[in-house]
């Protein structure tokens, strides 16, 4: 399994450096200029009504506005919210069942944990990240090509989100995870975020032209991601708002531009636990064979290479060739048959006839196989009479003729030949 990997040469502090440069310079009332600040936290008139410091914030405004809080909704409709919510899907009839007859008076907080721990959490939470990644399964453009194994850095985002990753740790492996000391192939895979710009495979492209344009993606969609910035609107000009200029533009752009983009191995951990069962039975089955190798060398075995030799010489060489009595065609070709027991055939040539060989046979032993040998009559243009020396065997039936004159038909079973066309 193979996934694409980026190779950037740039940290999160050194992103984040060249624009907060241009912030110092100039104070601006942009919120991506102004560090997170605590807010403090609202008193409020009816104490009861809350129960945890986001609803002060909350009934804070509605005591402000003079407006009385939505009566609490039933359970079935809480556990429908709050499903949908955290992973993106309605809950279980048995679900709704067990949150309707729990009197625990966390029941509520008992759900959310649950739904927290479940995997579908990640995978709801991942499609927010994933948009802002502009993560596709194909190319884009008129190609439009698939991306076989994009999956593989989705599945990273689902796992740091089910995983409660810290965010610092969440930025720098996506920025810069193949940079890390001993990164691993999880980290790697990270950096997938500057690999799902559009890719344009058609015939005839300017590769350097795309290049460029995915460069400029990335620049634009990294500050968007982390800085909140439209830094994008300095890539023609100086920034009309904020304080970013065109050249420091370009200055971030450089952290991209000397990217190395390659292909890297990234099993996952399914498939690295196959391929480790089927390690260990192929250096098994190696080893046992290896043994046996060496017992062979380390033994004389002339003379059961002999014995051996002997038998294959007398199985391949044990045929009886039989005498025909007579042989007759049906479409009027003349079988005559040689001195040597072979049957020629010879005056009309019709394009298709049946052939009756009748033989005495003359041994006791068991037969176990039958043999046609079509023979070479003219040198060099095959065993047929047709024009390209064709001869087409297109069935076989073999019947014997008791001694007091009934016939029984032989069941003929694994029929092959030395040559079969097409």
């Amino acid at each position: 399994m193979k996934v694409h990997a980026s190779h950037f040469y740039l940290t999160a502090s050194l992103l984040i450096a060249v624009l907060l440069r241009a912030a110092d310079a100039e104070p601006s009332k942009h919120w991506a200029f102004h560090p997170p600040e605590r807010t403090p936290i609202p008193q409020v008139i009816h104490l009861g009504r809350i129960r945890n410091p986001i609803d002060r914030f909350i009934l804070a405004r509605l005591e402000k506005e003079g407006i009385e809080p939505s009566p609490e909704a039933d359970r079935v409709t809480l556990i429908r919210r709050l499903s949908l919510d955290l992973t993106g899907l309605p809950p279980t009839p048995e679900e709704v069942r067990a949150f309707l007859a729990d009197p625990d008076p966390q029941a509520y907080e008992h759900v959310v944990d649950r739904l927290l721990a479940s995997p579908h959490f990640g995978e709801q939470w991942a499609r927010h990240w994933l948009d802002l990644a502009r993560y596709a399964d194909s190319d884009g453009y008129e190609k439009d090509g698939i991306r076989p194994y994009a999956y593989l850095y989705r599945d990273w985002v689902i796992g740091a989100i089910n995983s409660d990753m810290p965010f610092d740790q969440f930025t720098i492996e996506q920025l810069a995870g193949d940079l890390l000391p001993n990164a691993s192939t999880q980290q790697k895979v990270a950096t997938g975020f500057h690999r799902q710009t559009l890719t344009n495979k058609e015939g005839g492209v300017d590769a350097e032209e795309f290049r460029c344009k995915a460069t400029v993606d990335r620049v634009n969609t990294t500050a968007t991601v982390w800085l909140g910035l439209t830094l994008g609107c300095a890539e023609c000009h100086n920034h009309k708002y904020d304080p970013l200029t065109q050249r420091e533009y370009y200055q971030f752009y450089a952290f991209f531009n000397n990217a190395s983009e390659k292909e890297i191995p990234a099993p996952t951990p399914a498939e690295e636990a196959r391929y480790e069962i089927a390690r260990a039975n192929w250096e098994s089955r190696s080893d046992l064979l290896k043994a046996e190798l060496d017992a062979l060398k380390n033994n004389d075995v002339t003379e059961a290479l002999a014995e051996w030799e002997a038998q294959l010489g007398a199985f391949l060489t044990d045929w009886q060739p039989l005498a025909p009595s007579s042989a007759t065609s049906a479409n009027g070709t003349t079988l005559k048959i040689e001195s040597d027991r072979a049957v020629a055939a010879t005056e009309q040539s019709p394009p298709t006839d049946t052939y009756t060989i009748r033989t005495e046979l003359p041994f006791e032993n068991d037969i176990t196989a039958f043999r046609i040998e079509a023979l070479e009559l003219f040198h060099g243009r095959g065993t047929g009479r047709a024009r390209y020396g064709n001869f087409v065997l297109s069935d076989l039936e073999l019947n014997i003729i008791n001694s007091d004159g009934t016939e029984q038909s032989v069941t003929l079973t694994n029929a092959v030949a030395d040559f079969s066309q097409d």
